[in-house]
Parts: C-alpha cells; structure tokens; sequence
C-alpha cells in the first residue's frame, strides 16, 4: 500500500500513513520534513482495539508500525 518510498526527501514534502482493516492508527496520519532535516512528528503506529485493551491489563504494549500511503 505505500504509493512510494524514497531513500530522500525533500524539505516541505509530506507523507501520509495508513494501517491495515482492523487496525486503527494512534499518531499524526501525516508528517511533513521539517527545514532542518526532521519529520514533524513521531512516525504514528496501528493498533488492535481489541488487542490494546488485553495488552493493557497484561502491562504491555500491542502496536505495530502504520504504513506510508502517500508521498507528496
């Protein structure tokens, strides 16, 4: 599902993430490169609703990385 992915990005080009059916995403949807080389935000992750819940009462985390849609 990624549109496109780059070793380089240019400054003020934006990316949008996407997760899987089921999953819903916890983070921003889209980050943008930032003047000074960084992304905007933190790359969000997917998470399980149901999974998160049973993961809360064990103490632990149920998470996966979201996936790039879109690159613009």
């Amino acid at each position: 599902r990624m549109s496109s992915v780059k070793f380089y990005y240019a400054i003020g080009e934006s990316v949008i993430f996407s997760c899987d059916n089921g999953l819903e995403i916890r983070g921003p949807k889209m980050l943008k490169c930032l003047k000074d080389g960084k992304w905007s935000s933190s790359i969000p992750v997917c998470v399980s609703p149901d999974a998160e819940a049973v993961a809360a009462a064990a103490g632990t985390k149920a998470t996966r990385a979201a996936k790039v849609e879109k690159s613009f």
